[in-house]
């Protein structure tokens, strides 16, 4: 079982019918209600927090180190960093990176602080990005969060200009939108398209693009020139 598989499977068998999880409408299954009500619930965190979750961002982490994209970084940032076990899982590897976690979710927040207390953390709303991140890091990391958005060519480039200088490396990483079906994404992106979208938002780049996690998940190691 993948992570996706294993993630819907969770959601459905807890029943997340007050967070919209299961209905036709993936706004208000996105909306920072519903995510801070998922990240609150003990009950959900404890079966979501999981071998197979760590399993994912281990193998993530395994491509991330065979590209070298981290061997020269000083300073990361996850936006969306969700319960942080992502970075927990590269601190491992790279215990001198800085490290930072961003989510605009509070209660997410709240867990990723006590997964990896040695970190900074900071609420951030991806349409939004504070001043004084602009061109702060040397790498940025988006994972599983673009299919999310209504409008992730823009949160795409207020990624970029987190960037030191417009330059450095993004990771990426979103469903393989012709195995997706989680009634609470709002894009999918097959190989091909995901691709195109990404070649469309970064003009000059050296980029690898993966397929992860048995098929299931479109990962984009990108350093931009």
């Amino acid at each position: 079982m993948t992570f996706k598989e294993f993630k819907t499977n969770i959601r459905k068998k807890l029943g997340w019918v007050g967070l919209a999880e299961f209905t036709d409408d993936p706004l208000a299954s996105n909306s920072l209600d519903s995510w801070n009500a998922l990240f609150n619930n003990e009950r959900f965190l404890k079966s979501y927090i999981e071998p197979v979750r760590i399993a994912f961002y281990a193998e993530m982490v395994e491509k991330i180190n065979q590209s070298s994209i981290l061997e020269n970084a000083n300073s990361v940032i996850d936006i969306g960093c969700g319960t942080g076990h992502l970075l927990s899982e590269i601190q491992k590897h790279h215990p001198k990176l800085k490290i930072t976690g961003s989510d605009f979710s509070e209660q997410a927040l709240v867990v990723a602080r006590k997964t990896i207390p040695e970190a900074a953390f900071l609420s951030c709303d991806i349409y939004n990005v504070p001043e004084n991140l602009l061109h702060q890091f040397d790498v940025v990391i988006c994972t599983e969060v673009l299919e999310h958005l209504l409008y992730p060519a823009q949160a795409l480039s207020n990624l970029i200009s987190l960037l030191k200088g417009g330059k450095g490396s993004l990771i990426l990483s979103v469903p393989n939108g012709r195995r997706d079906t989680s009634e609470i994404h709002i894009n999918f992106w097959s190989p091909e398209s995901w691709k195109a979208f990404v070649e469309e938002s970064c003009k000059q780049m050296n980029a690898e693009f993966l397929l992860i996690e048995k098929g299931m998940t479109n990962l984009a190691l990108i350093r931009l020139l």
